[in-house]
């Protein structure tokens, strides 16, 4: 938006540019709070709540950020390894486009507990 008014000006390109790169540089360096993640990720799961592959329910509990540059998301639940990278898929662009990280690299991870009732 910002780059589109400065370029219909004479000589607006380094304007623009920079403009951009402010932009850029924001969001690249912004951190989310946790509770305002965890909403997300909770409207995010109601619209389309993980598979269960096998008839096995995967739970997943919540979400945080670990890093920035780039922002690096951390999702913890249960039988994580069960999920599909469709699903992977459909969490980071939801991330992308619901918190406004669009057009930049999003790692999501994700880490799943230790049952302590599964025998070795």
């Amino acid at each position: 938006m910002c780059a589109a008014l400065l370029l219909r000006r004479q000589g607006g390109t380094q304007m623009a540019l920079h403009c951009c790169w402010m932009l850029r540089s924001l969001r690249w360096s912004r951190r989310v709070p946790t509770s305002a993640l965890n909403r997300w990720f909770e409207t995010a799961t109601d619209r389309n709540p993980p598979p269960a592959p096998g008839g096995v329910r995967i739970k997943l509990r919540y979400v945080t950020q670990v890093a920035t540059r780039p922002p690096t998301f951390v999702v913890f639940g249960n039988r994580t390894e069960g999920l599909p990278a469709s699903y992977a898929r459909y969490l980071t662009n939801s991330l992308s486009t619901d918190l406004d990280f669009g057009g930049l690299p999003i790692r999501l991870t994700f880490r799943g507990g230790r049952n302590p009732y599964h025998k070795k």
